[in-house]
């Protein structure tokens, strides 16, 4: 049974509620996965590399360590269920970074276009 069949018996909105706290865990999960994975490999998402811009490791501007990804992936969760406001922190930060970069001590930058 795949997650889009656990919803075709959802009639109203409060059995899609009930099946979404069913694969919350998952959920959760499958972001941090994605977050730690591609930071670690690549020091950025698909979503930073479309923008030109990448997450390195505060002291070695190299790709930060696997530990280091997977503190930041799990605070922004943290800063996401606080209403991004680990998000808007960086707005206001002096070097620009985001509760989830402090916590794991990286930087995003912009990619050198040459």
């Amino acid at each position: 049974m795949g997650f889009s069949s656990a919803f075709d018996g959802s009639t109203n909105p409060a059995q899609v509620i009930v099946v979404i706290n069913q694969i919350i865990l998952f959920i959760l999960l499958l972001k941090v996965a994605y977050h730690t994975i591609f930071v670690y490999l690549y020091g950025a998402t698909v979503g930073k590399l479309a923008l030109k811009i990448r997450v390195v490791d505060e002291g070695l501007l190299d790709n930060p360590t696997i530990l280091n990804s997977l503190i930041r992936a799990g605070m922004r969760l943290v800063s996401e269920g606080m209403f991004y406001v680990g998000f808007l922190w960086g707005a206001f930060s002096k070097t620009r970074q985001t509760w989830h970069d402090m916590s794991a001590k990286t930087l995003v930058i912009t990619i050198d276009q040459k």
